[in-house]
């Protein structure tokens, strides 16, 4: 998410609101998005298993169950969850939803509920995870590097946030100090090296594991699909045409994921 662009729809005014209760939505939306966003973290690395006691406090673990077969009813509710939590992020994130939205309540909520309608998503998806426990690789002697490499992927992610605009991104800002009218177009910090590194961090701790069951790879592969196909098709295009040449320029000098380049994208030029 490169660019945060918030401008008013028409000539429809927003609905007003209580500033003050505008500003507790956003604080209790955000409070909640964070323990959802650390949850992510937990399911993924089976912080469960590792440290029990935090159990009562990220209870997700996409491993946990007893169930090992590959059978169709499992991945058919994983699917069905996983596309809960996509087609909310296409549906919200698209201009007709804003303009209904601004339409009937404050523009400066709608960050929050964004933010509050991903993270209601994601909850679903840890709640009703149907375990596929079924074991394609398994390294144990790979285990603690690659928890290290998963915890270095998910600071990169919170380092990302803070690069763009981490209150504004999860609509703090907007609740507590009002709507920007401008255009936000950032390219330093590690945005400087990658043009998605939130997308980065959470390839790394998507795929970082030394123990793949059926499961994981599932979740591993069906995000990752959604992020690069989104990206690829609908946040760029979106991009080129609010900031032209600037963004075409952007893009034939910095790669989208990987600074080394590898999976493609832009590439530096030699002076």
């Amino acid at each position: 998410t490169l660019l945060v662009v918030h401008s008013s729809v028409g000539s429809i005014p927003p609905v007003t609101m209580p500033s003050v209760a505008v500003k507790a939505y956003a604080a209790v939306v955000y409070v909640y998005f964070f323990w959802v966003f650390c949850c992510l973290m937990a399911f993924l690395c089976e912080l469960s298993v590792r440290v029990p006691e935090l159990g009562a406090v990220f209870p997700y673990n996409i491993n946990a169950g007893a169930a090992d077969g590959v059978t169709l009813g499992p991945i058919a509710t994983d699917v069905a969850l996983m596309s809960v939590f996509v087609v909310q992020h296409l549906i919200m994130a698209r201009g007709f939803f804003k303009r209904m939205y601004f339409s009937a309540l404050p523009e400066d909520s709608e960050r929050a509920t964004f933010v509050l309608a991903a993270s209601l998503s994601l909850h679903l998806l840890f709640h009703f995870w149907v375990p596929i426990n079924h074991v394609i690789v398994s390294i144990p002697m790979l285990d603690v590097p690659a928890l290290v490499v998963f915890t270095v992927g998910v600071l990169f992610v919170l380092a990302a946030t803070f690069s763009l605009d981490h209150f504004e991104l999860f609509g703090l800002r907007q609740a507590f100090f009002g709507v920007s009218k401008e255009i936000h177009f950032q390219s330093s910090g590690l945005y400087k090296f990658v043009r998605h590194p939130i997308m980065t961090g959470f390839f790394v701790t998507f795929w970082c594991t030394a123990h793949v069951t059926c499961g994981h790879l599932l979740f591993a592969s069906y995000m990752s699909v959604f992020i690069l196909l989104t990206v690829k098709f609908l946040e760029e295009p979106d991009l080129r045409r609010e900031l032209g040449p600037k963004y075409d320029q952007y893009m034939e000098t910095t790669p989208s994921y990987c600074p080394m380049n590898i999976f493609g994208g832009g590439k530096k030029k030699s002076a």
